[in-house]
């Protein structure tokens, strides 16, 4: 999609962004002896500090799924998308950036920059994301039917938190780009 290809252009081996779609070549890692083979997929999103997950044909991606697993910092672009779980139980904004989808490319570009900048951040994010949703809530069903009973509990109990994510699209500017600082 839009989010997808506005990326592309950042592409860049050397400095470690790499954009890939299913058919192009694996990328390249050299090895200790000097030597190149391919990166697997499993070793490329092991290495990964962020991971793009445009949602797909219908408003999610399974590689939403595979990034937690990862530990990865999710770059989610999702209009009119609610994120996993109740927002009293996950606060996607400690484990993701959340980005309108007009906002793809430089902007989430941005996004990683700054956090590059701040490893402190980024790491406690990576964490967040791997130990406290993904291994809680994500990894098995029991997490899974955990993490919607808890999420009903705590709106029970009167807890309440505000929808995260976009309720815009990309034709129509609705003031929507609240992360942009």
């Amino acid at each position: 999609g839009k989010a997808r290809r506005s990326y592309f252009k950042h592409h860049n081996t050397t400095q470690k962004v790499i954009v890939q779609e299913a058919n192009d070549p694996k990328p390249l890692r050299v090895s200790a002896e000097g030597k190149n083979y391919t990166l697997s997929y499993t070793d490329m999103m092991r290495s990964t500090k962020f991971a793009l997950v445009p949602r797909g044909d219908n408003k999610f991606s399974y590689r939403f799924t595979e990034a937690l697993s990862a530990g990865a910092i999710l770059v989610y672009h999702g209009d009119n998308y609610m994120l996993p779980f109740r927002p009293e139980l996950i606060s996607w904004e400690k484990c993701a950036i959340l980005l309108p989808e007009k906002d793809a490319g430089d902007v989430g570009m941005e996004h990683m920059q700054l956090l590059l900048s701040k490893p402190d951040i980024m790491c406690s994010m990576r964490k967040y994301c791997y130990f406290d949703i993904y291994k809680k809530y994500i990894e098995t069903d029991v997490g899974i039917i955990d993490g919607l009973v808890k999420g009903l509990d705590l709106v029970a109990q009167g807890n309440t938190a505000k929808f995260q994510g976009f309720k815009c699209n990309h034709t129509v500017d609705l003031g929507c780009n609240n992360l942009r600082r």
